[in-house]
């Protein structure tokens, strides 16, 4: 519990102060999508393998306001690793750039694809670019991910009035459609 308070504290200093053109990236494996039929029976449902989906959250600041914004990645099939991790991260760093943002404080937890001597190599390469990552905290498993825990939520209320609407979701292809429909579901 103490190092949960620790770590929250560690996120909200930098949070407080957070300079023009910096960013606090919360990053996250959400809980696996299975795949759903819109009409679909009881015996169906046992023995899925799920779609993995990676969440990065970025809290920015630029022109004086604070900004968040969400990234998914959606994989058909991923083992989760520090490779997965690592390609992750330098697409949303490249697309950060573009926005203005010149540094980054990354924020996950301490799970193994997080951790891995990998990761941390592969971080020390993509930092000599920009945005330059000026610090990689841990936060603890249970707790600190909050903005990405939210994210997930809103994906699977979308995927679920997705289904609900005789549609399906059973590949990483329709589990994009269902987040990016914009009409109305009834």
């Amino acid at each position: 519990m103490l190092r949960a308070v620790v770590s929250d504290n560690e996120k909200t200093s930098i949070q407080s102060n957070l300079s023009n053109n910096h960013a606090l990236i919360t990053a996250d494996w959400a809980q696996k999508v299975l795949p759903q039929a819109a009409v679909e029976g009881q015996s169906g449902y046992f023995a899925k393998s799920g779609m993995s989906v990676h969440i990065t959250h970025v809290y920015a600041k630029l022109n004086d306001a604070d900004y968040h914004h969400s990234f998914l990645h959606v994989f058909q099939s991923s083992k989760q690793l520090s490779a997965d991790v690592s390609a992750i991260l330098r697409h949303v760093l490249s697309i950060l750039d573009v926005m203005g943002i010149t540094n980054v404080y990354l924020r996950s937890d301490n799970a193994g694809c997080y951790k891995s001597s990998d990761l941390i190599g592969d971080l020390y390469n993509i930092s000599n670019s920009s945005p330059r990552i000026e610090r990689y905290i841990y936060s603890e498993s249970q707790a600190g991910k909050g903005p990405c825990d939210r994210t997930a939520s809103h994906m699977k209320r979308k995927i679920n009035e997705y289904t609900e609407s005789k549609r399906n979701v059973r590949d990483a292809k329709e589990v994009i459609e269902a987040l990016t429909l914009n009409e109305p579901i009834k």
